[in-house]
């Protein structure tokens, strides 16, 4: 009676085992990161031959309505490679479906292109097969799809490109960011870490607005604002933006910062003034010098020229 028992516990293992047709492959959850191709699989095993009608169907967020699907009749049903058909499509063209069976054994694919966020959800392959004389075997095994990305700079929050460095004044700015899960961002002046806030989320967009706000002392005058901002399989964006003096305050290093741009362009012109007169006092000296002496000696007639050379012989 024992063994009775056990043979038929075994028989019917060994049933469940061969009905089980479908499997995923892979995880309950996968994810895909944002703007990639999402690729989801499920395995078919023992697929029967010949059947009066096998249907495979895919739904999404377990709609009624399949938006992939197809059916086979009356004819060979566990060999074949075949392309779903797409209907009641939720994704706007960007979805296809295909099926490899080789004598029961194959494989179901749903690629999904561009994966947005909201692409996310319960993808759910739908076995129907009716073999003559037998009740029908279906099966229905989920997958859930899980859309990830960023962190990126979305909006119109960002920060300028420089703060005023005005002592007692307080300086603040916004980044808008997008992302999932939703990015860590840190603030810093300089090398010192300063508080954050998150300012408003649009969790439906995966969008979110970080703001800091800072009282400003002369130390920082000179440094940088800057935000870190982490999430997706450690991504990073960063931004910054410089701190400068206040030109109203004066002052200066006494460096170039101290001059306007009309006193630079009057120095430079006294400079080039200066040079040409120097330049036209040497052209006078020289041309008195060499060409007295020149003109003198032009001026004299031959025979005078010979009696002044033989009187300066005697001498």
């Amino acid at each position: 009676m024992k063994l009775y028992k056990k043979i038929t516990f075994l028989l019917l293992l060994l049933t469940i085992i061969e009905c089980e047709v479908v499997s995923k492959d892979g995880d309950d959850r996968q994810i895909f990161e944002l703007n990639t191709t999402a690729t989801l699989r499920w395995n078919l095993n023992n697929v029967v031959d010949k059947t009066l009608a096998t249907v495979f169907s895919v739904h999404y967020n377990h709609d009624q309505n399949a938006f992939l699907q197809l059916t086979k009749t009356n004819t060979v049903t566990n060999t074949f490679n075949s392309t779903l058909t797409v209907q009641n499509d939720p994704f706007n063209g960007r979805a296809s479906g295909n099926i490899t069976l080789n004598n029961g054994t194959g494989v179901l694919s749903v690629e999904l292109q561009n994966v947005e966020y909201k692409d996310s959800g319960n993808f759910t392959f739908d076995f129907v097969s009716t073999v003559l004389g037998s009740l029908p075997t279906q099966e229905k095994v989920d997958i859930t799809l899980d859309v990830q990305g960023g962190p990126s700079k979305c909006g119109d929050q960002d920060l300028p490109k420089n703060f005023t460095c005005k002592e007692g004044d307080e300086i603040s700015g916004s980044v808008t960011l997008c992302g999932k899960p939703r990015p860590n961002v840190s603030w810093t002046i300089g090398d010192q870490s300063i508080n954050g806030t998150i300012d408003s989320a649009k969790a439906d967009q995966h969008q979110y607005t970080y703001s800091f706000k800072h009282n400003v002392t002369s130390e920082m005058c000179g440094k940088s604002v800057s935000y870190q901002a982490k999430g997706f399989q450690n991504n990073e964006v960063t931004g910054i933006a410089l701190i400068i003096k206040d030109k109203s305050e004066g002052g200066g290093d006494g460096g170039s910062e101290g001059l306007s741009g009309g006193a630079i362009a009057g120095i430079i012109i006294g400079v080039l003034v200066l040079v040409v007169l120097v330049a036209l006092v040497v052209l006078y000296r020289l041309g008195k010098i060499g060409g007295g002496s020149v003109a003198a000696t032009s001026e004299k007639s031959p025979n005078e020229q010979t009696a002044m050379k033989n009187e300066n012989q005697k001498v």
